[in-house]
């Protein structure tokens, strides 16, 4: 038996028809559904919940239901009263004391030395003939450095006065030196000189009242460096006229 079937009856249908032998219309082939076949898929068993039973499910036949018990209200918890600790003291911190440095132990002195203490004629610092003794070779190096600078400034100021100004112009000058030119020009002055800055410094008034402040360099070579009169600074292109009136 074939197993296609018409599209408008449904009637079944040979498999060479034409023609619907049950309403006559144009054979229009339906198969029919295919099932579907089962497979072999093994699920796990899931148990089914059981009910829950109640007291009224589980008391005896004739028993009647049992009452919640009512509900008492609990007091409230008092406070815990806490005891303070008592205050631990501290451990304080020590520290160790510091190690003593021993003194030094000086070794006696040479013989050499030792003969000369004998004879009187080395004599120890110690005392306080010792500390006069230091006191005086003090004084006397102190002394011997002012010596050495006020000779040093002697110096230095006697060559300022010595050395001339240089002028561009050839004018016959009446004084050769510093020192003539100023001694002539000023009635009232001092000499000044600083050995580490190399400066020597002259502050003299003239006969018109003028309070005159001139630098010089006294290195290598003897330089003027700058004029101040009365707290003015002069102008560089000036001062050779400044200078030119003290000369003449």
């Amino acid at each position: 038996m074939s197993s296609m079937r018409c599209t408008a009856c449904g009637a079944p249908l040979a498999d060479d028809a034409v023609i619907c032998l049950n309403c006559g219309r144009v054979a229009g082939r339906r198969q029919p559904p295919k099932r579907p076949q089962p497979r072999n898929i093994q699920r796990p068993v899931q148990p089914r919940p059981q009910p829950r039973q109640t007291q009224n499910q589980t008391r005896p036949a004739g028993q009647p239901p049992r009452r919640p018990a009512p509900r008492t209200a609990q007091p409230a918890p008092r406070p815990v009263q806490r005891q303070p600790r008592p205050a631990q003291p501290r451990p304080q911190q020590t520290r160790p004391a510091p190690a003593r440095v021993p003194r030094p132990v000086y070794a006696a002195p040479p013989p050499e030395v030792q003969a000369k203490e004998a004879q009187g004629k080395f004599k120890r610092n110690t005392g306080v003939k010792g500390k006069l003794r230091l006191a005086a070779r003090g004084f006397a190096a102190a002394l011997f450095i002012t010596v050495i600078y006020i000779a040093g400034a002697l110096i230095q100021t006697t060559r300022v006065r010595l050395s001339t100004y240089h002028f561009k112009s050839s004018m016959k000058m009446t004084y050769s030196s510093y020192g003539k030119a100023m001694d002539n020009y000023f009635e009232d002055g001092h000499w000044s000189a600083n050995l580490f800055t190399r400066n020597c410094t002259y502050v003299g008034k003239n006969k018109h009242g003028e309070e005159y402040e001139m630098v010089f360099s006294a290195g290598v070579k003897v330089k003027l460096k700058s004029i101040t009169i009365d707290g003015e600074p002069v102008d560089k292109d000036l001062i050779e006229t400044k200078v030119m009136g003290m000369f003449i």
